[in-house]
């Protein structure tokens, strides 16, 4: 989970909050506020994860948003805290490609209005993201055995493309080209005389 700070048209500061998970990357929650306070966080979390689809972990930064309540919280429902290290964002990746997506996708190329706006261009967004974004083609494209916890990345052969080996021994030799009348040049002197052509390698 994650927030992030999109500007209004009169530049007032709206906070984004998005939880995504993990294994198939989707969208789980994602909602607009202006003040974030802890008590916010803690019922986005609530509401989002359901007593028997609660994930085993979750993964935050260390801003003060995340104080005693939510960690309380996640305790309650049986999700074990796992905070990142200090100024290192790159321990949170799917949370910040998720925003890094929302930016580029859709919050540059429009003119929020207000709170009302921003929560109906996210959930929007959201829709189209958990159905019809390219990670979730790729997942449903995936032969995953059933029943998997630990699923991890498969290369499917697609059945009507194939491509032959690459030979296992490769021999080469070495040839000299012959020089032509083009590859003379001329000393000092006048007199002409010919370039040495460098060897060439060309497969057996």
């Amino acid at each position: 989970m994650d927030l992030c700070v999109v500007p209004t048209i009169g530049f007032d500061l709206l906070y984004a909050f998005v939880i995504v998970r993990l294994d198939r990357r989707k969208l789980v929650s994602i909602n607009v506020t202006r003040n974030p306070t802890a008590e916010w966080v803690a019922r986005q979390i609530t509401e989002a994860f359901p007593w028997d689809e609660a994930p085993k972990y979750l993964i935050r930064d260390r801003e003060r948003i995340y104080g005693t309540i939510v960690r309380r919280r996640l305790r309650a429902i049986g999700i074990r805290d796992k905070p990142t290290a200090p100024a290192s964002p790159w321990q949170n990746g799917f949370a910040e490609r998720l925003i890094g997506s929302i930016r580029r996708e859709c919050l540059d190329h429009i003119i929020v209005l207000g709170e009302v706006h921003l929560r109906q261009i996210l959930q929007s967004y959201g829709r189209y993201y958990n159905e019809i974004g390219t990670h979730r083609r790729w997942t449903r494209t995936r032969r995953l055995p059933p029943g998997s916890a630990d699923r991890k990345h498969q290369i499917v052969p697609h059945p009507r493309r194939s491509s032959p080996p690459l030979r296992s021994s490769l021999k080469f030799s070495v040839h000299t080209a012959a020089f032509s009348a083009s590859s003379r040049n001329f000393d000092l002197n006048g007199q002409a005389r010919t370039k040495q052509s460098n060897p060439i390698i060309l497969p057996a």
